[in-house]
């Protein structure tokens, strides 16, 4: 009653006040506002109602991982028909009928990023607490087709161009043979033994470019007969490679055919000189000769896969060399001024200028310590501890970083095959044992 009779005295005290007094707009304002939330709320209330029944009308689907009981629904798995969960035929050899649930010994984290999968309709993100190689073992067990890591795409490539048995090859039978000697296909007895030999004598350029260094042997003439032998076969055989090759457009991106264009130049270069001037060949022209040691990488897949690493990690090399570098310089600074200014006898101290304490620096961190030079100050010695101890700890962090991307491409194909081996479960076994879980 109390508040009624308020409500009542309120409207008949406005209902004196004029219709353009404040105190008339201002009650009209409020009551719109009023109104309109009332509105509003009713309009939300009716649509949750309606949402909420055709969620109630969708069958759901529960999903039990390593015990994570999980669930969605039957509309969501639907989206992709082709792949396990999608499939009912397929997921029903996994129901189980005591828990009322598809039951599945599979890894809990890649789960969560698989029904997201579903849920997203096609938005795929490797959790961080799974492994690349082992993400993809899951997309495998799941049939989800045609995902790839972005950067997984360059190591593919890189594959494919090493992989020339899965290449095109050349037009014509005559030249398809020699493509096949020339890039090893080891297919029968006769390409297998020129492999061999192949290799036999690119050991033996290399052997006489180390041999014709020793002072009692650099006048022979034997060693310029060798060059003269292993020039004409590496000439012919570079003639050949580029004759047979499908895609001469394609040589000017592979390093193999660059490394062997280059020493057959070199070759050439070093015998026309030879004859030339004699045995007085420059020094740069014997450096380039290096080269052919680089042809050895075409007889092993995992020394190119060694180099591919190298490249793929330079960003991260890059960081380790600047910073061992600036340490390197900040601790030969320290140890200069330490030794030479808290050292009584400053013509008996081995430092005489920064360069010969960054070379002490550089051997005792990276831990080879050759002991030509050392501190003698007890400041010295410790600053040379601690160079020491941060050297160690500085180039270690390499090599995991190292060994994962080495790992990842040298077993991404059969990572990325949908077959279930136990040469691919022995694989992440020794990958769990060398790096850890990651």
């Amino acid at each position: 009653m109390f508040v009624r009779t308020g409500t009542v005295k309120i409207s008949r005290s406005l209902s004196n006040v004029s219709q353009n007094s404040p105190e008339k707009k201002l009650f009209n304002q409020q009551k719109k506002k009023k109104e309109s939330f009332q509105c509003s709320f009713l309009a939300h209330h009716i649509n949750a109602i309606r949402i909420g029944g055709l969620v109630l009308h969708q069958q759901r689907v529960k999903i039990c991982v390593r015990g994570t009981l999980f669930e969605t629904f039957e509309s969501t798995l639907g989206n992709f028909p082709n792949t396990l969960l999608g499939n009912i035929s397929k997921r029903n050899t996994y129901f189980d009928e005591l828990r009322g649930a598809y039951v599945f010994d599979r890894c809990v984290n890649s789960f969560d990023a698989v029904l997201f999968y579903y849920q997203s309709k096609g938005t795929l993100a490797k959790p961080p607490l799974v492994t690349r190689e082992q993400f993809y073992e899951e997309l495998n067990f799941y049939e989800i087709d045609g995902v790839i890591d972005e950067r997984h795409m360059e190591d593919l490539y890189f594959l494919k161009q090493n992989d020339k048995k899965n290449g095109d090859l050349p037009k014509g039978c005559f030249r398809s043979t020699v493509w096949k000697f020339v890039n090893f296909f080891n297919d029968n007895f006769l390409q297998t033994a020129y492999t061999y030999v192949n290799l036999l004598i690119t050991l033996l350029s290399i052997t006489a470019f180390c041999l014709e260094t020793e002072p009692s042997l650099q006048f022979a003439k034997i060693w310029i007969y060798i060059e003269i032998g292993t020039g004409i076969f590496f000439g012919i055989e570079f003639i050949f490679f580029v004759y047979s090759c499908p895609n001469i457009f394609q040589l000017r991106r592979s390093l193999n055919a660059l490394i062997d264009l280059a020493s057959v130049i070199v070759n050439v270069v070093y015998i026309f000189l030879y004859f030339l001037v004699g045995n007085k060949v420059t020094v740069l022209i014997r450096f380039f000769r290096v080269i052919r040691v680089f042809k050895l990488t075409k007889f092993s897949m995992a020394l190119r896969l060694f180099i591919y690493t190298l490249y793929k990690c330079s960003n991260f090399l890059q960081i380790i060399l600047v910073t061992g570098g600036t340490l390197s310089f900040a601790f030969a600074a320290f140890i200069f001024i330490l030794e030479n200014q808290f050292n009584k006898y400053k013509e008996e101290s081995a430092f005489r200028s920064i360069f010969d304490a960054m070379w002490y620096a550089v051997i005792s961190a990276t831990g080879v310590g050759y002991g030509d030079i050392h501190p003698t100050t007890a400041l010295g010695k410790v600053c040379g501890a601690f160079l020491l101890v941060t050297g160690i700890l500085l180039f270690c962090l390499p090599q995991p970083v190292l060994v994962n991307q080495f790992i990842s491409v040298y077993y991404l194909p059969e990572i990325m095959c949908n077959k279930e081996t136990l040469r691919k479960n022995a694989i992440m076994k020794m990958r769990q044992t060398m790096l850890g879980e990651v």
